[in-house]
């Protein structure tokens, strides 16, 4: 927070640098290669949890994560203590400021361009989108999927479903909600940073799709 400049691009996430260091210490006698494992309940954001590469086991390697670490991908706040105390858009330790869904600190929306509405056909926007909602009119048999131009699938795709979750493409956090008397959802705060194409998919064919840069 007192960093006045960005980390740069190839920087090791802090989260990541602090599994790491158990790398060169051996776990029940065996080495490992640790990065960092964030699907924990949210009271358990701010304890140290790491899975082994390559292995499907997580072990809590802390129960506090060093102060300054992020509490997640997805929420403004940092670990203090081991507790997550939030951090307002204008950066300050416990202030309530907050972006509008456009991106600007404290704003009112007013310099947002909206696009909404029932798309069956290819839908394009400008720009790095931003507080992105694609929701399910209502439960169908249909599933949500995401993918680039080059038809690299982010979510959803290659004869597989994705659980529900968080996922990470595009350059922001992507929340996916399903659940089975629910409609599907889609949300993300943005922006994004590369062209995504949109599909309703059915039982792994493409009905119809919608661009958004």
């Amino acid at each position: 927070l007192c960093n006045t400049r960005p980390c740069p691009f190839n920087a090791l996430d802090f989260r990541a640098q602090q599994c790491a260091e158990y790398n060169s210490k051996p776990f029940r006698g065996w080495y490992y290669k640790w990065k960092p494992y964030t699907k924990v309940d949210e009271e358990d954001i701010c304890k140290l949890y790491c899975i082994a590469e390559d292995f499907d086991f997580f072990f809590a390697m802390s129960s506090k994560v060093k102060d300054g670490t992020s509490c997640s991908d997805n929420k403004e706040g940092v670990c203090i203590d081991g507790v997550c105390e939030a951090v307002g858009c204008d950066r300050i330790l416990g202030s309530k400021a907050s972006m509008d869904v456009c991106g600007v600190c404290k704003g009112d929306n007013s310099t947002c361009k909206f696009f909404k509405g029932q798309y069956t056909l290819q839908h394009q926007a400008n720009g790095g989108a931003r507080s992105i909602h694609v929701q399910e009119m209502e439960v169908s048999t249909s599933y949500l999927a995401v993918r680039s131009l080059k038809k690299k699938y982010y979510l959803t795709g290659d004869w597989t479903v994705d659980w529900p979750g968080r996922f990470y493409f595009g350059g922001t956090v992507f929340d996916y909600q399903r659940s089975f008397n629910k409609p599907e959802s889609l949300y993300a705060s943005g922006p994004t940073n590369e062209t995504l194409v949109f599909e309703v998919s059915h039982h792994f064919h493409s009905d119809r799709t919608s661009e958004l840069l």
